[in-house]
């Protein structure tokens, strides 16, 4: 893909993520400063999570819609330990390319599992 064909697909992620009028809340902290020890483990409002899962929405259409990939919702799976997903797989239109699979976890703690070519082989979460 070409810069300028990339700089419009990022401007269509952009437009699209906006559209569903992502949260924003005001960091707890100054950024140099981290969590305290008795803080980790703990989430007292997963929903401020739901972000990843729209960033990744956003992406996925955008992708759909300028004909780089085709999307194929594969429904509710368990995944090893993050349990319950809603999978969705994007897939090139080009050749002899892999997919890629997103897996939505809970809205318990909305997150985005990103697997590749196999949807247990994952990548990140």
């Amino acid at each position: 893909m070409d810069p300028t064909a990339f700089a419009g697909l990022r401007a269509e992620v952009e437009s699209l993520f906006h559209s569903v009028g992502p949260r924003s809340w005001l960091a707890s902290r100054p950024a140099a400063q981290g969590p305290a020890v008795e803080e980790y483990s703990r989430c007292l409002d997963p929903g401020k999570y739901l972000i990843t899962q729209q960033r990744a929405t956003a992406w996925s259409s955008a992708l759909v819609d300028s004909g780089v990939a085709i999307s194929n919702r594969m429904g509710p799976r368990t995944l090893g330990h993050w349990g319950a997903v809603e999978t969705t797989s994007l897939v090139s239109s080009r050749r002899g390319t892999e997919p890629v699979f997103l897996h939505f976890t809970s809205e318990h703690l909305p997150g985005v599992i990103v697997a590749y070519g196999n949807p247990d082989v994952v990548l990140t979460a």
